[in-house]
């Protein structure tokens, strides 16, 4: 079987060194559509099989993506196992960086990968059926809707379908990778506290990018929120945009900032929002010494800006989209040699400044010079 734990756990150990941690991308701003299209990695002969679709392992103790255990079982060949992947935006570069990636090398851990995004969580329900009757025996989902997501899949599992939940807490699964929201949000926001109270110690105006219509991330708005608060109390949020991508951002914070001339600093809840305030920012002639966007999510394009200082300062890396990937392939393979596996695991939180950009680019296989 594939094992790739290894690799990230010496990748992720040494960022554990040259950055410091806190308290949801790989390679670039790679595209896929939202909405339901769908991709599929295939069905070729494995290199390696996921075993057999034994009965799953009660797995109940926790992990972090960097130190899930490096051991994945004996060795077999076999039949591909199918997966289906469902993603609230498929839109949203982290999510399109893990499903690529597990579309990529799902083969290699016995796995037969398809992947979707939706637009409503009564299509991401259907989506599930329909993975389903095509014989799909496990689901990953970053759910649209945690609360309707999560009392459907109580019969999904109950009829024996593994359930891997990504990013969004649903109440029913068999294993997932979550955020701790409220700390990523206060983590990210206490970087930008740091630059207002250097920068403007009598304070400044300040934007929020959130998205109210995912619980989770109201949490990690709410964490943004009190780091200001309390780190840099003079600061005054002017103004809030919503979205998770770059193009449904971008717009507003252009509007955000003609409405606003003296915002200074963004804080964003996601890459999406970061990478529309500097295209705002610059393409409005803000870009200056004292701007600064922080954002969570470090794919290589918000590391690429950080490097050159390109009015991005900092970032929460969540370890990108393909240790995202590895990581839930990984448990899914686990799962299914009825092996013992982390029933629970915690997503990397790393704070990247421009002092450590580079060492966290090289760890995640970036190009940022």
């Amino acid at each position: 079987m594939r094992n790739n734990s290894s690799k990230w756990i010496a990748m992720l150990l040494a960022g554990v060194m040259a950055c410091s941690l806190a308290g949801c991308g790989a390679g670039g701003n790679s595209s896929s559509s939202g909405g339901s299209e769908v991709k599929s990695s295939g069905t070729s002969e494995a290199k390696s099989s996921a075993a057999s679709e034994a009965a799953v392992s009660s797995g109940t103790q926790e992990s972090s993506a960097s130190d899930l255990a490096e051991g994945s079982g004996t060795e077999t060949s076999g039949e591909l196992i199918k997966v289906g992947v469902t993603f609230g935006d498929l839109a949203n570069p982290v999510w399109a960086d893990c499903a690529n990636h597990m579309m990529e090398v799902g083969k290699d851990y016995g796995f037969d990968v398809t992947a979707v995004g939706c637009d409503s969580s009564d299509e991401q329900i259907d989506q599930v059926e329909n993975f389903i009757t095509a014989g799909c025996k496990a689901i990953v989902v970053g759910a649209k809707d945690t609360d309707s997501m999560g009392d459907y899949m109580k019969d999904v599992i109950a009829n024996g379908t593994t359930v891997f939940a990504l990013g969004y807490e649903i109440s029913n699964y068999t294993a997932d990778m979550m955020v701790r929201n409220y700390d990523v949000g206060y983590s990210v926001a206490s970087m930008a506290a740091e630059w207002i109270n250097e920068k403007f110690p009598d304070g400044c105006e300040v934007l929020i990018n959130d998205a109210p219509e995912y619980d989770v991330l109201v949490e990690r708005v709410e964490g943004m929120e009190a780091a200001l608060k309390e780190l840099a109390p003079k600061a005054k949020v002017v103004s809030y945009i919503s979205g998770t991508t770059t193009a449904e951002i971008l717009p507003q914070a252009e509007s955000a900032m003609t409405a606003n001339p003296n915002i200074k600093v963004c804080v964003t809840i996601g890459d999406g929002g970061a990478l529309a305030c500097k295209e705002a920012a610059n393409g409005m002639g803000l870009k200056a010494d004292d701007f600064g966007i922080f954002g969570v999510d470090c794919t290589e394009e918000v590391a690429k800006a950080i490097y050159q200082e390109d009015s991005i300062r900092g970032a929460m890396s969540l370890g990108g989209g393909a240790l995202h990937a590895e990581t839930i392939l990984d448990v899914l393979q686990k799962i299914f040699a009825g092996e013992e596996y982390p029933k629970n695991t915690a997503y990397p939180e790393t704070k990247v400044t421009r002092e450590n950009v580079e060492t966290v680019a090289e760890q995640l296989g970036y190009n940022i010079k």
